[in-house]
């Protein structure tokens, strides 16, 4: 009898579905298609925002489209901008986002009763009123205290009903949720199995369907899927798409990736071990640490060899390093190389990028960020001085040192301060050479693809913890799906200590570190679509550590092993590593 009613169940819901026309866009190509015919519906090739990458221009990635009820217009994002396209006027128009959180990043977008919702990767769902824009996050799920809450967990889909209804759909499990006409407030809908992601929402008369990439389901029922959603998943399984965010009441889109083809470089995976400064970096150190690295299967060092101040730390032939007085050889490199080729370890010389004193003070500040004001080197928090991410000789100069270093017998290059100035007043950065409508992310994108094209061996790239938590790129310019583009590994900086006192609390503080390293490793895998390792750092120092000691450290482990890490590395500023050697098993 329950196999009927189930039965039933499904057909009715197949049947309730009405003939709704599907489509994917490619940013690439610049088309959206109708799935039902193959037919092409809208050339988008022109008209939308474009970056550029080593002097080529590309189509910005669209993260979302929907069409007005009355398909008159359509609408588009991209990461960061909303544009109209008036369908018989074959026009696109910009429209103001003034009102959103200027951080935000746009991952859904739906049209409906003559306003515009915005969905947003961790500033909840904004709505549209009289060309402003409004937050009506209250009650949706997210990270910190509900009533002061700051983040908000990912929308990957928006949906309406006849009735008025607003439905979002979430990423990483967090659920469906629903804001009933006239509420201020979003409810939870219970669901018997939630799903990882909920790709897009069909609102019906009496129940609402989702899909999670792969299937219809409404609660635990599993619907007949209509032929057009089998050719975009047919789509979805066989290039690099990402099942979007659902455009409309009436659409789905997939969204093909502006990538970089690169082959996974496995000598990379697997590694853990230690990073040590310079200072501690001597044989006659590391030769002591590694025999019980080796006893604990530890496989990996990280050395500074181009510290916070500028400083190349070995002697190098390099003109541009020599005008600038940057040698400060006191590493012994042919030593350290050869230490770690004899014990088998993967040597990895980390490099500081964009905070730069020495190439700051070079030519009389040529090569600083600027203030927009003043006209001269801009000057941020403290001490801190940081050079133009745009500008190319910035690059080529550092890539120059990669280059470098590696032919001395580096196994991989780590990029660190990959990121633009945060404290200070960042808002009178001026950035020469950044063009116009340039992003951020753009310049780092820059930075990365060239380093892509010119380095022969692995290299990777660290970030902050919270930009592996959630897809983020306009506040400093780490965005990291695009990173996993270019980079071999990521190293997102998880430290327990450098999240807020709430953050992942609901387990009590004793899982704290574990819950961090766990949900930030899986996080940052899904982001990346595991096309990057993701080796993350790990807390080696006592600030701000609960009981902090070898079972702390052993705890953050066990986190990145369960989110599906498979390396990491302990950090230690002053590289001593008191407890490291105490836990028994690795």
């Amino acid at each position: 009898m329950n196999f009927i009613k189930r039965f039933l169940l499904s057909y009715f819901i197949f049947l309730s579905i009405p003939s709704y026309a599907f489509f994917y866009t490619t940013g690439i190509e610049g088309k959206i298609l109708n799935l039902s015919d193959g037919s092409v519906e809208i050339d988008i090739s022109s008209g939308l925002p474009h970056k550029t990458i080593l002097g080529k221009k590309i189509l910005r990635h669209i993260t979302a489209v929907c069409f007005s009820k009355n398909k008159k217009y359509l609408y588009a994002t991209t990461k960061f901008t909303l544009h109209r396209f008036n369908i018989k006027k074959r026009k696109w128009k910009s429209i103001s986002t003034k009102g959103i959180n200027r951080f935000a990043r746009f991952s859904a977008i739906l049209s409906f009763k003559n306003n515009l919702y915005l969905g947003t990767t961790s500033y909840g769902v904004y709505k549209s009123i009289k060309n402003r824009w409004y937050r009506i996050s209250r009650g949706l799920p997210g990270e910190e205290n509900p009533k002061r809450r700051m983040f908000y967990e990912t929308v990957t889909s928006l949906a309406a009903d006849s009735k008025g209804s607003i439905y979002a759909g979430f990423h990483f499990s967090a659920g469906l949720y629903k804001l009933l006409n006239g509420k201020s407030s979003w409810k939870k809908i219970k669901l018997k199995k939630t799903p990882l992601r909920i790709s897009s929402i069909l609102p019906l008369k009496r129940r609402v369907i989702i899909f999670n990439g792969k299937k219809w389901t409404y609660s635990s029922t599993i619907c007949k899927i209509p032929d057009s959603v089998k050719k975009s998943i047919s789509l979805y399984k066989k290039s690099e798409y990402s099942m979007s965010f659902l455009s409309s009441q009436y659409n789905i889109s997939l969204t093909k990736e502006q990538r970089i083809k690169k082959s996974p470089v496995k000598s990379i995976d697997r590694k853990k071990g230690l990073y040590f400064n310079p200072w501690r970096a001597r044989p006659r150190i590391l030769k002591y640490y590694i025999k019980y690295m080796k006893k604990r299967k530890l496989n990996l060092l990280v050395i500074d060899v181009k510290d916070d101040f500028g400083r190349i730390l070995y002697k190098g032939k390099l003109a541009q390093v020599k005008a600038l007085k940057a040698y400060y050889p006191i590493l012994n490199i042919k030593k350290i190389v050869k230490l770690c080729k004899k014990n088998k370890i993967h040597l990895v010389a980390r490099l500081v990028i964009f905070k730069d004193p020495k190439l700051h003070a070079y030519k009389k500040n040529k090569y600083a960020i600027k203030d927009k004001y003043t006209k001269k080197a801009w000057k941020g928090s403290g001490k801190e001085k940081w050079v133009n991410p745009f500008d190319p000789f910035v690059q080529k100069y550092n890539i120059n040192i990669a280059k470098e270093i590696i032919s001395l017998g580096f196994d991989e290059v780590q990029f660190d301060y990959i990121r633009f100035p945060t404290d200070g007043p960042i808002y009178r950065c001026y950035y020469p050479g950044r063009k116009k409508n340039a992003w951020l992310i753009d310049g780092l994108e820059n930075f990365l693809a060239r380093a892509d094209k010119n380095l022969k061996k692995p290299f990777s790239v660290d970030i902050y913890g919270f930009s592996g938590w959630f897809a983020l790129g306009k506040w400093m310019g780490q965005d990291i799906t695009m990173i996993a583009n270019y980079a071999d590994a990521i190293s997102p900086m998880m430290y327990p200590s450098h999240f807020s006192r709430n953050f992942r609390i609901n387990r009590g503080k004793k899982n704290q570190a574990f819950d961090i390293m766990k949900f930030g490793t899986m996080r940052s895998k899904i982001l990346t679509k595991n096309k990057t390792v993701i080796r993350p750092y790990l807390q080696s120092f006592s600030w701000r550590a609960y009981r902090y000691g070898p079972a702390y450290l052993k705890t953050q482990i066990n986190g990145v092993y369960k989110g599906g890490g498979s390396g990491y590395i302990f950090w230690d500023p002053s590289s001593k590593y008191k407890y490291i050697f105490r836990i028994k098993k690795f």
